[in-house]
């Protein structure tokens, strides 16, 4: 009996960008050195399941790298947000509601430290 997979031919992914990553994968087609050398002799089902192991490995750099750029975002987006005590745009709009802060929270007879505000999770597969 005959695999339905022998009857389709499976095309080479190079992507004809042949360049190692540090985990010893090409960059374009994300095929080992073995996969490389000895693709020609690989029967078609072995081409498939190599091709399905190309497709697999591409969306985990292409996850790493989208979880790497959230992450510059939301570090980026957080130093900006933090007070800057020497700014002078702040200085004069803020006097009035900044000395205002610091009577009400004297007022205040609880020693309870501010929590900060939860950071906010990061969905890396939507």
């Amino acid at each position: 009996m005959i695999d339905q997979g022998q009857l389709f031919h499976t095309p080479n992914p190079c992507r004809s960008i042949c360049t190692v990553n540090n985990k010893g994968f090409c960059k374009g087609c994300f095929r080992s050195r073995e996969e490389r050398f000895h693709w020609n002799e690989f029967s078609e089902y072995q081409k498939h399941l190599v091709v399905q192991l190309c497709f697999i490995r591409e969306k985990r750099v292409l996850a790493a790298k989208h979880k790497k750029q959230l992450l510059a975002e939301h570090n980026h987006a957080q130093q900006e947000a933090q007070f800057d005590l020497f700014a002078d745009n702040h200085s004069n709009n803020n006097s009035d509601n900044h000395n205002e802060n610091i009577s009400n929270n004297q007022n205040d007879s609880s020693d309870q430290l501010a929590v900060a505000a939860p950071q906010p999770q990061l969905n890396l597969f939507t």
